[in-house]
């Protein structure tokens, strides 16, 4: 089926160019010069992605891509911005107003191929056996309700004192975050929680809340304690390679928006161990020479699809930013050609092959493609270098 396509933009030169070069690869286009005309029309069309500028009169990119998350959670959001305005296009892809951004000026090959690449992974979500498997579970798990108000309130340009006070009310996370502030790993002395709050910083908060909350809905009996315990120091220290290998070959930071990329990858493996734990089970405690196949293979040939789906098919529901969907999905395929972060979803893969191969008694096969190494500004003898020193300060 032709996919629809909304261009709102109050430049009208701006609209006639996406238009033609998006008309151009097959799709249907419509267009709109404000965010309540664009409303308007999703009454009454049929809508696959929107496409917004930022700076509008009246309703503005953001305000917008948050009333159709509100009214459309399913439409594909895209914001498209200049790099001015880099602060509101990482917040709204953070609080999932947007699930993918374009900077300005924009090249015609690089569009066709951004959005052809949103399309075919949104396509691949939405399969009829990937849904038929979500259909034999009871009920998704949902965001943590302490996640959601934090959100809300980064949302709305909180201060500190108003984290500070949201943190304080869960005494649970009140302990974990000074715990965490003054860990070796950080070095620091910290007395409160507005201090540990400034001190760790926003995203470091909201993955330290999503992991607890995720991983303890997935602590369903006392027999699966343990799996859930190790799923979750698995993750945990994939993300901190992520990040670190990600700083070391960068020299920057993750971007905030994708913070949680390592942390959420394997999420697809809680899904599995509630809903299918006999097969989860088989397929995670077989030995290395046991697997015919690879392991996402046995796990299609015993559920019905993989758990990188699995896992993204939960991130899609939850609408968190397309580069983390996709790093879940892409993590163990990182390089198909779907994927729009190539360089996260290398290092991910990367991540997580050696926290597997390298870390964990439980020798579940995750070999690293040699071509993934060419999506990084290092070759493999120095990648593997910095790996080996991560291990050791952060093990």
């Amino acid at each position: 089926m032709t996919k629809r396509i909304l261009v709102v933009d109050d430049e009208e030169s701006m609209i006639r160019w996406l238009g033609r070069t998006l008309r151009s690869s097959g799709y249907i286009i419509h267009t709109a010069g404000s965010g309540d005309e664009a409303l308007a029309i999703m009454e009454h069309e049929p809508i696959d992605m929107i496409m917004s500028d930022m700076r509008m009169p009246g309703m503005n990119g953001y305000e917008l891509l948050l009333a159709v998350k509100k009214r459309y959670p399913k439409i594909i959001r895209v914001m498209l911005s200049a790099y001015a305005e880099r602060e509101i296009v990482i917040k709204a892809v953070a609080d999932g107003a947007a699930r993918a951004y374009l900077d300005k000026p924009i090249d015609n090959a690089m569009l066709k191929s951004r959005i052809g690449r949103l399309f075919s992974t949104c396509d691949r979500l939405h399969n009829m056996q990937l849904l038929s498997v979500i259909e034999k579970m009871d009920v998704m798990p949902v965001l943590p309700s302490v996640y959601d108000k934090l959100v809300a309130l980064i949302r709305r340009n909180c201060s500190m004192e108003e984290v500070a006070g949201l943190i304080t009310r869960n005494p649970e996370y009140a302990a974990k975050i000074l715990q965490l502030a003054n860990s070796s790993f950080y070095g620091a002395t910290i007395g409160t929680i507005i201090q540990a709050v400034v001190f760790l910083g926003l995203e470091t908060l909201k993955n330290l809340i999503l992991s607890t909350e995720i991983f303890r809905s997935f602590l369903t009996t006392p027999s699966n304690r343990q799996e859930v315990v190790f799923l979750l120091e698995h993750a945990n220290m994939t993300n901190r390679l992520f990040h670190g290998l990600y700083q070391r070959l960068n020299r920057k930071a993750v971007p905030g928006e994708y913070s949680c990329a390592g942390l959420l990858h394997d999420t697809g493996f809680l899904l599995m161990l509630k809903y299918f734990p006999s097969q989860y089970q088989a397929i995670m405690h077989a030995q290395p020479d046991d697997h015919a196949i690879s392991p996402e293979s046995a796990e299609v040939t015993a559920i019905g699809v993989s758990h990188s789906s699995l896992g993204a098919c939960l991130l899609d529901l939850w609408n968190l930013p397309h580069g983390i969907v996709e790093t879940c999905l892409y993590h163990h395929d990182p390089l198909n050609d779907a994927v729009t972060e190539p360089q996260l979803c290398a290092l991910v893969h990367i991540a997580d092959a050696f926290t597997w191969n390298a870390i964990h008694s439980v020798k579940y096969p995750c070999p690293i493609r040699e071509e993934v190494f060419s999506r990084l500004p290092a070759d493999r003898m120095r990648t593997e270098e910095i790996m080996q020193e991560l291990m050791i300060s952060v093990g």
